[in-house]
Order: structure tokens, then C-alpha cells, then sequence
């Protein structure tokens, strides 16, 4: 009995080495596997950084972008706005001036439409020559104020247009004040 005693304690502290040299192995082989992992991850979170800087650049690049192409349009938006604004204000100076001369022009006796102005349509009258002398430059004011008195030597009314037309529009093709048809 003896010997198996010393028999089992053997194979005991034999069997406890081995689990002990295994247990080790595995120890070793799992702290292994742990550093790798934790690389692993440290990797991926670098990964993930890089691509949320790279992330936020793009993202602060097309905000850019897209703000200058913002302004970009709303300046020529503005731009447009005004052009179409200037050129309702030159249709309305130009109505202006123009229903000035047509009732103006029915007083006159050599005219076709010739015939006497109501009260309202002297009114008008009188309306529309203030409106124009608000805005005209002195040269065409003076022109035009020079014809509805009937001066001897005034301009006539076409060539008051053309002036008119110039200084509404500079850009505006010369014309022929001959060229202007009235009735």
C-alpha cells in the first residue's frame, strides 16, 4: 500500500504539473490572443477616428461649398431683382411721360383727336407733368415744360421721347425721332 500511495502521489504531483504546465500554455496562448485583440481594436479605433476626421472635413468642405454656391445664387437673385425693378421703374416713368403727351396732345387743334380735356383729365394732366418733373433732368424738364407751353422754337414732342428714352435707358439703340408715329 505503500507503494501505491507513492504510486498515486506521483501520478498526482505528475498530473498536477501537467495541468499546471497546460494551464500555463493556455494562459500564455490567451494573454496572447488578448494583446492581439486589444491591437486589433486599437487599430479599428484609429480607423474610425481617421475616417471621422476625413468624415467632418468632407462634411465642413461641401458646407462650404454649398454656402458660396448659396451666396453665389442669392447675389444673382438680388442682381436679377434689381434689373427687373430698374426696368418696372422705366416702364412707369415711361407710361408717365407718355400719357402726359397723348392728353396733352388732344389739346391741340390740329390734332385729329382734338376736343376739349375734362376737369379729371386736366387733373391728370397736371398730375402726371408734377410726376415728371420730380424725376426728369433739368435739359428734358425744361424741354418738355418749353413744348406743353407752346413756346415758339421748342422741341418737338418725339425728340422730348428720344430724350426721355436715353435717359432711361443709356443702353437704349439710337432712334430716328422722325421714325415715331402719332396720330
Amino acid at each position: 500500500m505503500n507503494n501505491l500511495t507513492w504510486a498515486a502521489f506521483g501520478a498526482f504531483v505528475i498530473s498536477t504539473l501537467i495541468t499546471l504546465y497546460v494551464h500555463r500554455k493556455l494562459v500564455k496562448h490567451i494573454f496572447n490572443y488578448q494583446q492581439a485583440l486589444a491591437e486589433y481594436q486599437h487599430k479599428n479605433d484609429l480607423i474610425i477616428e481617421n475616417f471621422r476626421k476625413e468624415y467632418q472635413t468632407a462634411i465642413s468642405k461641401m458646407e462650404m461649398e454649398n454656402s458660396r454656391k448659396i451666396t453665389k445664387i442669392e447675389y444673382e437673385n438680388e442682381r436679377l431683382l434689381m434689373k427687373i425693378e430698374r426696368e418696372y421703374e422705366v416702364r412707369q416713368k415711361s407710361i408717365v411721360v407718355a400719357e402726359l403727351l397723348a392728353l396733352w396732345f388732344q389739346t391741340f387743334s390740329t390734332s385729329r383727336s382734338c376736343r376739349e380735356l375734362t376737369k379729371d383729365e386736366y387733373k391728370r394732366l397736371n398730375q402726371l407733368s408734377f410726376e415728371c418733373g420730380l424725376w426728369l433732368p433739368k435739359s428734358i424738364l425744361e424741354d418738355l415744360s418749353d413744348k406743353l407751353a407752346e413756346k415758339e422754337g421748342a422741341k418737338d414732342i418725339k425728340q422730348i421721347l428720344v430724350d426721355v428714352r436715353y435717359h432711361l435707358n443709356e443702353n437704349s439703340d439710337k432712334v430716328d425721332w422722325k421714325k415715331i408715329i402719332h396720330f
